[in-house]
């Protein structure tokens, strides 16, 4: 029989990143340590906690891991959370930039986050930046495909 949580998690993982999914008991450590580096010492608001659970549950967290990373308050060490699993740590702050972007808005004190977050897992200032300019571009794209698929004019 066909496991289609995998083939899903395997098939989203080839889209965004090139690559097979990671285990998945990975998938709550790694979560935690992208709400870590997201948060940081502040909280998510609604829309970019949701962005979080649905992200997740997109890459085939269970249930129980949902509702675990729903409670959790954010504050774990992400370098410890990461230590032994497979996660690359700059897909982790990229995840993390386009959860504090999902509400619409990433302002100074959220980049501050950002790079604070990266650091706390080996990915240096100028990286990240490289990131946020990254997802900005792929947002303007994403709006350009939208509109040109749906016929939207602008």
């Amino acid at each position: 029989m066909t496991d289609t949580t995998q083939l899903a998690r395997n098939w989203l993982a080839h889209e965004l990143w090139g690559r097979a999914a990671s285990p998945a008991s990975a998938v709550l450590p790694v979560a935690k340590a992208v709400m870590a580096v997201a948060q940081g010492k502040g909280r998510l608001s609604s829309a970019e906690h949701d962005y979080l659970l649905g992200g997740f549950a997109l890459r085939g967290a269970s249930v129980e891991s949902i509702d675990a990373l729903r409670s959790a308050k954010g504050h774990d060490d992400p370098a410890a959370l990461l230590a032994g699993t497979p996660a690359n740590p700059r897909m982790i702050v990229y995840f993390a930039i386009q959860i504090r972007a999902a509400d619409g808005a990433l302002d100074d004190a959220e980049l501050a986050t950002l790079v604070e977050g990266g650091a706390r897992i080996g990915v240096d200032e100028r990286a990240v930046r490289e990131l946020v300019a990254l997802h900005r571009e792929e947002q303007a794209l994403r709006k350009r495909r939208i509109d040109a698929v749906l016929g939207h004019d602008g």
